[in-house]
């Protein structure tokens, strides 16, 4: 089951990062800056899928 506060699939991730790996409600763009955590959250977001 998906546990949205098991730490394993969001690793290390601020609380707007946290935010669009639980986004919801259709498509999410993700604009950021280089380091900025982009492939962290997209993963973490594919995860808890």
């Amino acid at each position: 089951m998906n546990n949205p506060t098991d730490q394993r699939s969001t690793p290390q991730l601020n609380p707007q990062q946290l935010q669009a790996v639980h986004h919801d409600q259709g498509a999410l763009l993700i604009l950021a800056g280089a380091g900025s955590g982009k492939t962290s959250t997209l993963t973490s977001r594919v995860v808890h899928l």
